[in-house]
């Protein structure tokens, strides 16, 4: 049968209960309680499966694993043939292409071969297709108060409580014929560190059963809040406070070989965030074709609970120094409405603070990391991002005749890092962080993509009741995410950790550009 290796399943269920209550005419409580279960899991295959090997002397060693499947596995592409400039291996990259062009897809039937092959004694599988699970149970209720003081004052308040229990794991779906899976790490120095659960050393795993991580996550939230709403004939007016609280806490049920005891197995240490949130902001009529608007608003807000662990399937390690971001906005406009003319122009201003990232990726040429290969399979941390976003929005719609319309859209913004953030790595590989302090980040753009837009169109309405429109739009200056690391004292320092002695300062300018996409143009046309 025709096979994908990436397949998402969700399967979670919502009960929902809501009650209305009228206390009076000038007062209404409603309240919902929730519950959400189910799972979702995301497919993939694994091809680390080994087998452990005595040498007489019982010193067992852990040996196998296969090639990564995958066709645009970067190893089996035509690039990799050409990345070296002096020596370009034309005919294998010319094979390479081929090959792919050919065979493009996953071969399911070599990784069924390789599994029967793997050896007549042993037929634990070499590739497994399992997925990335987490069954979730979240309880909320969540009641809102609505009093009218007078026919122009309203109080509208409320409170939420959410509380969210979720085992995450790996759960193996298929052997692809194998009768077997060996749950441990290849990439381990020592059989020690490979094991995935030292409370369960070398299990074989079978087909629906969990293996590799296995957590679970508790959160809480609660957020109290209360809007006070003015309305005049020619002002609309709010005033909002809202209250945050937040907690997180990480319960390894696997003792990973890593990270022995409580480092990876039982409860971590329970993370908390206080929030405060204000907001503010009026919409005056100066006549019914002319009105202005403002908004102003600052926010405190917890981090996801993904970004407050390090190494969350592993590892109960916290992120170090772990705020709350902070959030900054402003938006100003004016709007026009007339019989031939409708027309709106927006400003904005957005300042993000003290943002967490982490990511997840293999590293090469690593400073510092004591070991020949420089090396690792690493999460980057990257703490105390500032982000500045500004811009001005502008739309225009005009009656051409009574059956066409013109509008036109524009877009014009500007999303920059405007502070230097930190890095530090964490990984298997070795003890504790590796800390590459301030990253260059300050005036590099945003990777959020493009920065100006623009679109032109036309729609007409039949009398018939048939109606297209066609629509050109322009995008530009949309920006590649830049490598943190390359942007740290790694970039310019070798491998023994001295600055490299012939480091070029204008070639070092080059390659740190931040590389920008050509513009691209968009035509849609739409009709009903």
């Amino acid at each position: 049968e025709i096979r994908n290796a990436r397949m998402r399943e969700i399967r979670e269920p919502i009960f929902q209960l809501s009650h209305y209550y009228t206390v009076s005419n000038k007062i209404d409580l409603q309240t919902t309680i929730s519950y959400q279960f189910g799972k979702i899991g995301n497919s993939r295959l694994d091809y680390g499966g080994a087998k452990i090997v005595n040498d007489g002397e019982n010193n067992p060693t852990i040996i196998g694993g296969g090639v990564n499947p995958d066709p645009t596995y970067y190893q089996k592409l035509p690039s990799y043939f050409l990345r070296n400039i002096d020596y370009p291996d034309y005919a294998g990259a010319y094979l390479a292409e081929q090959e792919f062009l050919q065979n493009g897809q996953i071969n399911w039937e070599d990784l069924y071969a390789a599994n029967q092959n793997n050896s007549q004694d042993n037929k634990h599988s070499v590739y497994a297709l399992y997925e990335d699970r987490n069954d979730d149970h979240q309880l909320s209720v969540n009641s809102n108060l609505t009093i009218s003081f007078t026919e122009n004052l309203k109080l509208n308040s409320g409170i939420l409580y959410r509380n969210l229990k979720s085992e995450n794991f790996a759960y193996m779906l298929d052997l692809l014929g194998g009768d077997g899976f060996l749950d441990v790490d290849i990439y381990a120095d020592n059989i020690h560190d490979a094991q995935n659960d030292l409370q369960n050393p070398n299990r074989i795993v079978k087909q629906d059963e969990k293996f590799k991580y296995n957590y679970k996550l508790q959160a809480n939230d609660f957020i109290g809040f209360a809007t006070l709403h003015h309305q005049t004939k020619r002002m609309d007016a709010y005033l909002g406070v809202s209250f945050h609280q937040t907690n997180y806490q990480r319960e390894g049920i696997y003792e990973n070989g890593y990270y022995p005891g409580n480092e990876s197995l039982g409860k971590s240490k329970t993370l908390s965030f206080q929030d405060f949130s204000y907001k503010s902001g009026a919409s005056y009529k100066l006549s019914g074709r002319h009105i202005f608007n403002a908004n102003i608003a600052y926010s405190n807000q917890a981090p996801s609970i993904q970004n407050s662990f390090s190494n969350i399937r592993e590892s109960n390690a916290i992120v170090q120094g772990l705020p709350s971001e902070k959030l900054f906005s402003a938006d100003f406009g004016y709007v026009l409405r007339h019989p031939k003319l409708n027309a709106k122009i927006a400003t904005y201003w957005i300042d993000i603070k003290d943002k967490t990232e982490i990511s997840f990726y293999f590293a090469d040429g690593l400073v510092g990391l004591g070991n020949a290969e420089n090396t690792a399979f690493v999460q980057e941390v990257l703490s105390g991002i500032n982000q500045r976003h500004i811009g001005l929005e502008f739309a225009l719609e005009a009656p051409i005749l009574p059956s066409l319309k013109f509008k036109s859209v524009a877009a014009i913004g500007q999303a920059v890092y405007n502070k230097n953030p930190n890095l530090y790595l964490t990984s298997d590989a070795f003890k504790g962080i590796l800390d590459y302090g301030k990253v260059s980040f300050k005036n590099y753009f945003v990777a959020s993509g493009p920065q100006q837009a623009y679109s032109v169109g036309f729609e007409y309405n039949s009398p018939q009741y048939w109606w297209l429109g066609i629509t050109g739009n322009y995008f530009n200056n949309a920006f590649v995410d830049i490598a943190p690391i390359t942007r740290t004292k790694n970039f310019y320092l070798d491998n023994d950790g001295m600055p490299i002695t012939d480091y070029d300062e204008s070639i070092a300018r080059e390659l740190l550009l931040q590389e920008k996409f050509k513009p691209y143009y968009l035509i849609n046309l739409v009709g009903g």
